[in-house]
């Protein structure tokens, strides 16, 4: 019975853990800045619609940041060689990532392959004329995977319980 209940404990650990955490104990804290400034700081100025935001199984700021691919309409600074390029951002404002919604026509500020909430970044509005191109939903299976994971452990723990009953 002890065995058991310590499985069951272990796999209670490994579920909230997996489920996530308290919410972010730091926040970002941008400085206000002209349009221009937001230029100048910036390799690459654009406008351009989401497709497709990528967004991480585990979610950590540093070590998993989210990736968005746009479609770029117009290059204001910098240069790009193609129609589609993919940025990353933090998982969250506290992270200073910026919370991109597919569908929607952005002016962006990037440096290298990074922008955040501190870049400028401005929603221009809905763009329904343009498709997504959205990936496997890979934080949703991972959660599905996760899910059965845990009930195929609890329900192997069942059984071994009344297995040991029935010797008895």
């Amino acid at each position: 019975m002890q065995l058991g209940l310590r499985w069951l404990t272990l796999v209670a650990v490994v579920a909230s853990v997996l489920a996530g955490s308290a919410g972010p104990a730091c926040a970002c804290d941008c400085q206000a800045a002209t349009e221009t400034e937001y230029v100048q700081r910036a390799d690459l100025a654009f406008e351009g619609v989401v497709v497709d935001v990528d967004q991480p199984f585990l979610p950590s700021s540093a070590a998993n940041p989210v990736t968005v691919r746009f479609r770029v309409e117009a290059v204001t600074k910098g240069t790009t060689s193609t129609s589609r390029i993919a940025l990353r951002t933090g998982v969250d404002e506290a992270s200073c990532g910026f919370a991109f919604v597919p569908g929607h026509r952005y002016r962006v500020y990037a440096v290298g392959e990074l922008t955040g909430l501190c870049a400028g970044n401005r929603d221009l509005g809905a763009a329904p004329d343009v498709p997504l191109e959205e990936g496997w939903p890979w934080a949703l299976i991972g959660l599905g995977v996760a899910a059965a994971a845990l009930a195929a452990a609890v329900t192997l723990l069942l059984r071994r319980g009344r297995g040991r009953a029935d010797s008895l």
